[in-house]
């Protein structure tokens, strides 16, 4: 939760058109029930790195170590593994469209956050994240087993050719996310 004059900010992968509608069509394959609430598409995203609360005062420098961090990187792809529970299927609070993760993806993370301590040094690196986008979130469990997992998608490969930085605003209808900046990759 980001603090009075903070912004609650995270790097992501946008989804591309032609992939957002396949996804979309698992979404709407599945049943409507109580106690799933599916994630708008609007706010579907690869996050690669959470930065939490940030002083607005600081945002000038993240985006200016983000360009610096970035400079470097190639694009890249993604390849879609599967539809799944998360974060684990002994863990079913989500559902999510997991990718696989690559070398590249894993460097990029590892580099934003060695420059990211540089002005937060009380942030703790996480583990890798695993690359996904939350679809849903489930708050019980009874109806798991009506969720079928097995759709596939059409384009299984995820281009990755910028990353956006956007602010997360918590509201009483959900997050909503505003676009400050996109970033391109070379």
């Amino acid at each position: 939760m980001a603090e009075k004059g903070e912004l609650r900010l995270f790097l992501g992968i946008p989804i591309p058109t032609q992939m957002a509608e396949s996804i979309e069509s698992f979404q709407i394959s599945q049943p409507t029930q109580e106690g799933i609430k599916w994630v708008p598409k609007a706010n579907w995203h690869i996050t690669v790195y959470f930065f939490g609360g940030v002083a607005e005062e600081m945002l000038e420098n993240l985006q200016s170590l983000l360009e610096l961090a970035i400079r470097e990187q190639s694009a890249f792809e993604l390849d879609f593994d599967a539809y799944s529970w998360g974060p684990s299927s002994s863990s079913k609070r989500m559902i999510w469209a997991r990718f696989i993760k690559t070398e590249s993806f894993k460097l990029l993370v590892q580099r934003i956050h060695q420059l990211y301590v540089q002005i937060d040094p009380h942030k703790q690196m996480r583990k890798s994240p695993l690359p996904h986008i939350t679809l849903a979130r489930l708050k019980n469990l009874q109806f798991h087993n009506e969720i079928d997992l097995s759709h596939q998608i059409i384009d299984k490969k995820l281009s990755v050719d910028q990353l956006v930085l956007w602010k997360s605003e918590l509201l009483p209808k959900g997050a909503e996310y505003k676009l400050i900046r996109r970033f391109w990759l070379s």
